[in-house]
């Protein structure tokens, strides 16, 4: 019998792209520089290519090198992250940083962000009926 559940919040029980690309903004800002709310669509291209927090700096520098994300493979996009490697480390860890102050500021702000999957309320509901 299966006695624990585990479900994967980021990514799985709710869609966190909008969450992501606020937080990558203020890291940004941080460093002086601007996306505009418009470039979100774009970015959010970029998400099939997300495994680890180190690739956001590989979506953010390629979207700003306007690089259409439909049109490069898997192995170019790690081979850029790889070549930036100390870069790509530094955002990651900024943007983690900045992910943990936006939860502590304004938890109910931060978590707004997130939308819930389509359908997962429901699934998630009916875990009790199968599992104790």
């Amino acid at each position: 019998m299966i006695k624990v559940v585990a479900l994967d919040f980021d990514g799985v029980i709710m869609d966190t792209a909008h969450e992501i690309f606020v937080a990558c903004q203020k890291v940004l800002e941080e460093r002086g520089e601007r996306i505009e709310d418009s470039a979100e669509g774009k970015i959010r291209e970029g998400r099939n290519f997300l495994r680890s927090g180190k690739d956001l700096y590989g979506i953010i520098e390629l979207f700003k090198q306007g690089v259409d994300f439909n049109k490069i493979s898997q192995k170019e996009f790690d081979g850029f992250v790889s070549k930036n490697e100390g870069e790509s480390k530094k955002f990651s860890e900024d943007f983690f940083t900045m992910r943990e102050k936006m939860i502590r500021e304004n938890f109910d702000k931060w978590f707004l962000l997130n939308k819930l999957y389509s359908g997962i309320k429901d699934s998630i509901e009916r875990l009790p009926k199968k599992f104790k």
